[in-house]
């Protein structure tokens, strides 16, 4: 029935920044670790050692990354930078379709901002029904196409896409205010 394609098709992790990233992340397949602790040396003082927690430590590009979500004071983001890490501070980004676009930008994956239309409808091509979707669209680890959007799609949507070879990543924060 439609449940298990709906079901295929719709992943898990929009809800809230952290698990929006995990699962970012993970449908790329990055390996990287969460709340580590990084010690930081000043130059200056070699006895001097400041603790850094990060939300994520990954590898980009070669280097030692961090996401941050907590909000680093911008003193502690440029010592790291300075430290050769790569430093991505979403603090304040309320907008989740901005949190994809930016932490993919970061990793250096390929992404298509929308809106991304597609067709649906068969037969005659006068019936043809072009769907329009906002949202980003990216590839996993695999290759297939995900599109996350913030739009609630309607199971049929969901259903299409799915046979396009598409999952759908639903982007929705709940905010606390």
């Amino acid at each position: 029935g439609t449940e298990v394609v709906e079901n295929a098709a719709t992943l898990k992790g929009g809800g809230d920044p952290t698990s929006l990233i995990r699962a970012l992340l993970d449908l790329t397949g990055r390996s990287y670790s969460t709340q580590v602790e990084i010690p930081v040396y000043q130059k200056q003082k070699a006895d001097f050692k400041l603790i850094i927690k990060a939300d994520f430590f990954l590898k980009s590009r070669g280097k030692d990354a961090i996401i941050d979500l907590i909000g680093l004071a911008p003193e502690m983001v440029s010592l790291l930078e300075e430290h050769q890490f790569l430093v991505l501070s979403m603090a304040n980004e309320k907008d989740p379709l901005a949190v994809v676009s930016m932490t993919l930008e970061f990793l250096d994956i390929e992404y298509q901002k929308g809106p991304h239309s597609f067709m649906a409808g068969t037969g005659d091509e006068s019936r043809h029904v072009k769907l329009t979707l906002p949202g980003v669209v990216f590839s996993d680890s695999r290759g297939n196409p995900v599109l996350a959007t913030p739009l609630s799609l309607p199971e049929e949507i969901a259903a299409f896409l799915s046979k396009q070879a598409y999952k759908i990543l639903p982007l929705s924060f709940t905010t606390g205010t």
